[in-house]
Parts: C-alpha cells; sequence; structure tokens
C-alpha cells in the first residue's frame, strides 16, 4: 500500500531506492517491520540509532512506517469507543512543541490514509492551543470534529493542584471531558511530567520523553511509555510498560521535524507565530487583570455610576424638605424634628452607608457648584 498524502512514507518502494537504504547502512527491517533491533538502551545504541535516522534524513529517505501512531490510529477509530491522551516532558528547548506536532500530523496522515481522507480532516494548526488560552481551548470544544489529533501546550507550567478554581484547570476538565466523547488524541506538552499534578498524570495514558535532541539533523529520539497504576503496601504506584509491537517491545522512536511530512510544509514557523500570538494576548490579559486587582478604580467608578443613577432622585428626596433645602442629618440618640436618617436611606435604597454617603456628598458638591455659579 502506498501512502497518497505523504510521498516520503511508504510501505513499498522501488528496488533503487531500496538499495539506496541498504548501501547508508540503514536496516531494512526499520521499512519491513517498522522496526529494528540494536541491543540495550545505552549511550552506544542510542547514538547508533542517531546516525541511522541521519542517513535517513540526510539524504531524503522514505519515512519508514510508525507502529505508534498506527496503535492510536487503530486506539481512536476502533469499535472500543476510545481516546488516547499522552503527555510529551523534556527541558526548554529540546523539542516538545516540534515533537508534540510530528505526533499529531503523522497520526493525521495514517488515519486519512486508512480511511481514504486528506490529513487536514484530522490535523491542522487550529487543533493547537495553550492550556491557559481558554478562548482557544473553546475553539478546540466547539469546533472540532471525532478522531481528531490535538496539541495542548506548556500544560505543566499551567495546570496544577494548588488552584483547582484557575483557568487553566477548568480548561484542562473540560478537555479531558471532552476527549473521550469525540474519540481525540490529545497531546499535552510538559517541561517535566511530574510537573503535572498527580490526579492530571492518572489521566493520561502514555508518557513520551525526549530522550535525545538532534535538531540540526531534523529529528528527536523519544521514549514513548504507557501509564497503569498498580497497587503495592496499599499505595497505588505508577508503572510505565514499553509498547509492544508484534511481540517486540519497542523503546525508541525516531520524530522527525513535521516540516518534513508532505501535508504539513512549514508548519513549524506557521505554529510559532500561531503560539506567540496567543501567548501576547494572555500576557496582556493577565497584565490588565494584575492591574485591575491593585487599582480596581475603573470598575468602582463604573459601578458607583449605575448606583447613583438608580438612587440619587432618593436620596434627594429623603434628605431635601419640599422647600429644597437640606434637612437636618439624625444624630444617634435624637428622635423626630425635621431631619434624615442614613440609615432609614439604607433600608429603603439597600445600599450601604459608603454608599448613601458617597451620593450625598455628590449631591452637595453639585449644589456648592450650582451656588458658585
Amino acid at each position: 500500500m502506498v501512502k497518497t498524502y505523504n510521498t516520503r512514507t511508504v510501505s513499498t518502494m522501488d528496488e533503487e531506492t531500496r538499495n539506496k537504504i541498504i548501501e547508508a547502512g540503514i536496516p531494512i527491517e526499520l521499512y519491513d517491520q517498522g522496526y529494528t533491533t540494536l541491543g540495550p538502551v545505552n549511550k552506544s545504541s542510542i547514538t547508533k540509532f542517531a546516525n541511522i535516522i541521519t542517513e535517513v534524513t540526510m539524504n531524503k529517505f522514505p519515512l519508514f512506517p510508525s507502529k505508534f501512531s498506527e496503535m492510536i490510529v487503530d486506539i481512536c477509530n476502533g469499535k472500543s469507543k476510545q481516546d488516547f491522551r499522552e503527555i510529551i516532558d523534556g527541558k526548554p528547548g529540546s523539542g516538545k512543541s516540534y515533537s508534540a506536532l510530528y505526533g499529531a500530523a503523522r497520526y493525521a496522515i495514517e488515519a486519512a490514509d486508512k480511511f481514504g481522507q486528506n490529513p487536514k480532516d484530522f490535523f491542522s494548526l487550529d487543533n493547537c492551543a495553550l492550556l491557559q488560552d481558554t478562548e482557544g481551548v473553546t475553539s478546540l470544544l466547539d469546533g472540532l470534529d471525532k478522531f481528531q489529533a490535538v496539541v495542548i501546550d506548556d500544560a505543566g507550567v499551567s495546570a496544577g493542584h494548588k488552584d483547582f478554581s484557575s483557568k487553566s484547570n477548568k480548561n484542562l476538565d473540560a478537555i479531558m471531558a471532552t476527549c473521550r466523547t469525540k474519540r481525540w488524541y490529545v497531546i499535552f506538552t510538559a517541561p517535566m511530567n511530574k510537573h503535572l499534578d498527580l490526579t492530571i498524570r492518572e489521566l493520561m495514558y502514555c508518557r513520551g520523553k525526549i530522550y535525545k535532541s538532534c535538531h540540526d539533523e531534523g529529528f528527536n529520539i523519544v521514549q514513548q511509555q504507557g501509564i497503569s497504576w498498580q497497587k503495592s503496601n496499599n499505595k497505588w504506584i505508577e508503572i510505565n510498560p514499553h509498547y509492544v509491537y508484534d511481540e517486540q517491545r519497542v523503546e525508541m522512536y525516531a520524530y522527525f521535524t513535521p516540516d518534513i511530512l508532505d501535508p504539513y510544509k512549514n508548519i513549524i514557523a506557521q505554529y510559532d507565530k500561531v503560539r506567540d500570538a496567543a501567548a501576547d494576548s494572555l500576557i496582556h490579559d493577565k497584565a490588565m487583570e494584575e492591574k485591575e486587582r491593585k487599582n480596581p478604580t475603573d470598575k468602582r467608578e463604573e459601578k458607583f455610576k449605575t448606583i447613583l443613577e438608580t438612587h440619587r432622585q432618593i436620596v434627594y428626596n429623603m434628605t431635601h424638605d419640599s422647600a429644597g433645602k437640606w434637612l437636618e442629618r439624625k444624630s444617634i440618640g435624637k428622635r423626630g424634628g425635621n431631619s434624615y436618617s442614613v440609615n432609614e436611606i439604607m433600608s429603603e435604597t439597600g445600599m450601604n452607608d459608603r454608599q448613601v454617603n458617597k451620593i450625598i456628598a455628590v449631591l452637595k458638591a453639585a449644589e456648592k457648584a450650582g451656588a458658585q455659579k
């Protein structure tokens, strides 16, 4: 079967290309099976794997099959009605977003190939958002169909157990409630897996760790492990089994730059612009929120204008006699007489004493200004 939408990803190839791959020292079983054996995971095997992938990218050879992506397509589009949630972690600059975009794009290509559709039916930049960007998350929840790949960036920075009522945690709850029903493949990124609260990690199915960054060569080496829980000594312990394909355990995966995939040319540059714009908007909103928190004058003044418009005449009537002259303010212990009571005005209008006294001050200032004219 030849891949329709990505000419660099094929499961069959011409004899000339096959021979060039073998001559370059690339194990041909990588193309025949989707994986190869390099021995125990150590510095030597990682270096050997990096050299193999470098040959693929430098010679622009076809990309080999992705067993991991094929597995996720089967899970999200199968009869069991499941979704798939993954957290990718790594140091700042290691390529978490880069790898998340590749994972989502590769899923989209595999899904499109399986169902005879366009990859962008399953993933595009519209499927990406920062977790703290409520508008972006809302757009995802409202606008995306079933079986989509979704990228939620910087989840570990903004989601945690310290404030369950925070904007980010509310957004996370909404995503978690939606992705199962819509059967999405959701990829979260975080500087460290443990930056996510335990209750959040328990909702993930997979952990991808940036094992080695090779950006100059156009790929990352990622370790993919499942997330499961088992009880030991009356405590639930997280375990991370490797994925098994055809009875072969695979520990390391090559994640290429998504720009290498035909339907997603220049997606990195486009994504950076979208993410920067979203981040700038969030910074602006945060600055305005902080400004308002420290100096909420504008909101208070706006509220008082409404109160003044509603109660000004009532307060005037209760503080003036029929000739429009001010009554004496009733003092404690004084009864009767031609006077007004702040407590009576509060009871009549529902305002507090500060609001009543402020309106009285406005009335006096207006009358004084009129007298000076």
